[in-house]
């Protein structure tokens, strides 16, 4: 299974743990997946290399192989979740300010 640097998004089941993946690039760090899932409530962030994806692919992964996973790469994820909220914030500014300057004309 090869993957592009491109966004990808892919829903895995294992057990009783659903994870979506997504393809992500890293500055000058090669692409990876990086994975949520839930357990006991509490999101859980994951990220595994590009070269490493087969196994992802074709094998189903422990909890405990996850939860190594985030440990190795915690910074790396953490690089990618504040990333991803500051595009999230950046895009409901704009969302908002077209909004507001949309009424203002109307009421015009």
């Amino acid at each position: 299974m090869l993957l592009s640097r491109y966004e990808l998004w892919a829903d895995i089941w294992f057990q009783e743990v659903s994870m979506q993946t997504l393809v992500a690039k890293y500055e000058d760090d090669p692409p990876g997946v990086v994975f949520t899932f839930l357990v006991s409530g509490e999101k859980v962030w994951g990220w595994v290399p590009q070269d490493k994806l087969e196994v992802l692919a074709g094998q189903q992964l422990s909890i405990q192989g996850c939860i190594e996973t985030y440990h190795t790469h915690r910074d790396k994820i953490q690089r990618f979740v504040l990333k991803q909220k500051q595009q999230q914030e950046s895009r409901q500014e704009s969302l908002t300010s077209r909004l507001i300057k949309g009424l203002l004309e109307a009421w015009r």
